[in-house]
This record gives structure tokens, C-alpha cells and sequence, in this order.
């Protein structure tokens, strides 16, 4: 019996680090997902294939004081994902990353949700005689696989979850997430949640919570990087307690696809 193949989608290297330490996968080389600059590592577990892709990097002008910077946003994310799905034909996707919560729902720094719906949040399309249908489509949730089986299973909490292209969101950005319910918010979800209901392939989103975004007090550089640790911990945790449920369980034990 072949072991099922888990394609893990991560914005970020520092996101996927802690699952490619912990399980010892290994680059491939070159990459099955060129001519993207997304990077793959894979490895196994008793019962599944594991295939982490990130979105890759940009390179940066000499004297910078970075040399390169992870490809964050939902562009790298859709096509990431898309040129993934064809190559690599997965039988599950995880997405995993760190996002900004709510204090009015409920998030805390260190929460882990399962995603109950992705919306876009920055799609901004008047709702004027002649735009109707974009203005409605663009306000719809994107996520087509309900995973609250395996949230139930792991105990976690669902949440709606929203993505825009920018860190910084507008006043109406901010009315349209109030709208819509979300209590995440984040710049990759919606574009995979899209791409995978395209493809027809089940979705689950793991999003651990690194700062609350309606604090009126930011916490400074040292608060910050304690927090993304104490989130990183616990998405790895979660992430990889995922992976051991959902490995040799049936499809339905995780999550059903549903009309969106």
C-alpha cells in the first residue's frame, strides 16, 4: 500500500524549518517546481510522504542587509501551489504559517486555529450597477474543504481567516474583515484556499497567532521575536500532530468538500 503523499505549503522558510527539522527532510535538487524559485524538501513517516514547499526568495541588490527575502503575498502563493498540485500530485494539502489574531474573537499570542473559511480582504470592487458580480465574488469564502473533523480530532478551534497583499491594512480593509467575522489575518490562505478548490484537492490551514491586531500597545522587537517563538512552538506541535492523524486516516475522518 503507498503511503499518502502530504504536500505542506509554506510562505516563509523560518515557517517551515521547525517541520523539516523535526521530521530530517532533505532538499531536492534541483527543484521539481522550477522554473519558480520555490524550494522543496521530502522525507517519510511510518504512513505518509511529506513534500514541504516554499514559496522561495527574492534576491536583493548588492549592500542590502539582506541577501534574499522570502516571496510572502499571494501571488508566490497561488502559483507555488498551482505549479505543486501538477507536478507533485499530492493526496492532501497543509498550509501552516504565523498571522495576526483579534483580541474581539477570542485569539491569544500562541493560539492555533484550523482555518473554517478564507476570505480576501483587499479586493476592492465597487458595489455599482455593472460591478455587482466582482463586488459579490470578491467577498466570497474561498475555502472549499471543511476540515472541522480533524479540528474536532485534535481539539483545536476553527476560524475564519482573511488575506491581503499588505502588511498595514486599510480603514476599509479593517470594515471588510469586521464583516466578513474573521479573527485571522494573514497574506497567503485565501490564494491557496483558491487554488486548491480549482484542483479539487483537500485543503487544511494551521494558523498560529504571533500578535493581536487590534492591541492598541505593539510590542517591541524582543516581545515580537519571543512571541514568534512561543507561536512557532506550538504550529509545529499542532502541525506535525496533523500530519500523524491524517496520514492513515480516510479522507473523511479530516474533511468533506462543501459548496462555497
Amino acid at each position: 500500500m503507498s503511503k499518502r503523499r502530504i504536500l505542506i505549503v509554506v510562505a516563509m522558510e523560518a515557517e517551515a524549518a521547525p517541520l523539516r527539522d523535526a521530521y530530517g527532510l532533505r532538499p531536492v535538487e534541483p527543484s521539481p517546481l522550477a522554473p519558480l524559485p520555490a524550494t522543496v524538501v521530502t522525507g517519510t513517516t511510518v504512513h505518509a510522504e511529506l513534500v514541504v514547499a516554499t514559496s522561495g526568495h527574492a534576491p536583493l541588490p548588492a549592500g542590502q542587509v539582506a541577501s534574499v527575502l522570502d516571496l510572502i503575498g499571494s501571488i508566490p502563493a497561488a502559483l507555488t501551489l498551482q505549479r505543486a498540485l501538477e507536478v507533485l500530485r499530492p493526496d492532501l494539502v497543509l498550509n501552516i504559517g504565523c498571522c495576526g489574531g483579534y483580541e474581539r474573537c477570542g485569539a491569544a499570542i500562541g493560539d492555533v486555529y484550523v482555518a473554517s473559511a478564507a476570505y480576501l480582504h483587499d479586493r476592492r470592487v465597487p458595489n455599482v450597477p455593472g460591478f455587482e458580480g466582482w463586488h459579490r465574488y470578491f467577498q466570497r469564502n474561498f475555502l472549499a474543504f471543511d476540515a472541522s473533523p480533524v479540528a474536532a480530532a485534535l481539539g483545536l478551534e476553527m476560524a475564519a481567516v482573511s488575506t491581503g497583499d499588505s502588511f498595514a491594512a486599510s480603514t476599509e480593509d479593517e470594515e471588510r474583515i469586521r464583516a466578513s467575522g474573521a479573527a485571522l489575518k494573514e497574506m497567503e490562505a485565501g490564494a491557496y484556499a483558491w487554488t486548491a478548490a480549482l484542483y479539487r484537492t483537500p485543503l487544511v490551514i494551521l494558523k498560529a497567532v504571533t500578535d493581536i491586531v487590534d492591541h492598541t500597545h505593539r510590542p517591541n522587537d524582543q516581545d515580537f521575536l519571543a512571541n514568534l517563538r512561543l507561536a512557532s512552538e506550538h504550529l509545529r506541535t499542532q502541525a506535525m500532530a496533523f500530519i500523524e492523524y491524517a496520514a492513515s486516516r480516510p479522507i473523511e475522518e479530516i474533511g468533506r468538500f462543501v459548496e462555497t
